[in-house]
């Protein structure tokens, strides 16, 4: 993704999303699926307890129009104590004011009218029963009446993952639902909720070692047959979740042997002539320059057991 505004701390101008849509269905329910899956994600990188899900309803084209003129001429009011980024949005996306975390424009909102207070019928009842669904799932939120995505398209049920850690750039995850887009783009009518992780602000959040770690090893073929020997157990030991190298042998041995310095790798595996001759490999440790020889048909058991440096 790319982003036109003036980049900061936490908004890059290159930057990458995680997305989830869920296409074809209003009911209520499936709003707290997708935030369950949401929450899911977290959960499983261990995150979710340092974070915060906040909800909102932001209406439809039923009963927003008429909020957003209620909103407009409390603004308006205002207008000298907002900000002129703000009193710019005032006139031309005034729910976006809403957004606004600078403490002048902070003090003028706490009190400005609430969109809750304006839901038609329909509206009030979908937001009611997603609560409903939420607390049936044991998920916590928080009520947000401030919370507004940016484009008219979204209609009711919207929220966010917000973190403390990352100062004024606080939302990791974000999303809502938006029932008009599909036609608004040439489809049907179909209804639609989703949501996107800032995947860039996820992994500043994530324990350093945790995207930090380098290889255990690189592998080392002298030749062809080797590598041909030492492409299945580099496969094999990723799969059991150790990251490690693969040279091509392409290059001799004093030249890879450097380039497993630069790597920073604890442990190399050399397999030569010598070494499938007597269906053997050496494993040496760099930062010592002990080797020994192993099994060659015990390799990926051996990769596996070696300690990994911190």
């Amino acid at each position: 993704m790319f982003r036109y505004e003036r980049p900061q701390a936490g908004r890059y101008r290159q930057f990458h999303q995680l997305n989830l849509e869920a296409i074809g269905e209003v009911h209520p329910a499936l709003d707290a699926e997708v935030i369950g899956v949401l929450l899911e994600l977290f959960r499983r990188l261990d995150l979710a307890q340092r974070l915060t899900l906040s909800l909102n309803s932001i209406g439809d084209a039923a009963c927003r129009p008429a909020y957003r003129d209620k909103l407009v001429a409390y603004l308006r009011q205002h207008a000298g104590a907002l900000c002129e980024e703000c009193r710019e949005r005032t006139e031309r996306n005034p729910l976006r004011v809403l957004d606004c975390k600078k403490p002048d424009c902070q003090e003028v909102l706490d009190t400005a009218p609430s969109i809750l207070d304006a839901l038609c019928r329909d509206c009030a009842e979908h937001f009611s029963r997603v609560r409903q669904y939420l607390d049936a799932m044991g998920l916590t939120y928080h009520v947000a009446p401030r919370l507004v995505r940016g484009f008219d398209y979204y209609v009711r049920t919207t929220f966010e993952l917000l973190t403390g850690e990352l100062g004024a750039q606080n939302a990791v995850a974000g999303g809502g639902r938006y029932d008009g887009l599909v036609k608004l783009l040439g489809g049907p009518p179909d209804p639609a909720i989703g949501f996107a992780v800032g995947m860039e602000r996820v992994v500043s959040l994530l324990p350093s070692d945790s995207h930090e770690a380098g290889a255990l090893a690189l592998l080392i073929p002298l030749g062809d047959e080797a590598l041909v020997r030492l492409l299945p157990v580099a496969l094999a030991v990723r799969s059991r979740g150790r990251a490690v190298e693969l040279a091509y042998g392409a290059r001799k041995l004093r030249n890879e042997l450097d380039r497993a310095n630069r790597l920073k790798v604890p442990y190399v595996v050399i397999l030569g002539e010598q070494e499938l001759l007597k269906g053997e490999a050496l494993i040496r440790e760099m930062g010592s320059g002990t080797q020994r020889s192993v099994p060659l048909a015990g390799l990926e058991g051996e990769l596996m057991a070696l300690p990994v440096a911190r």
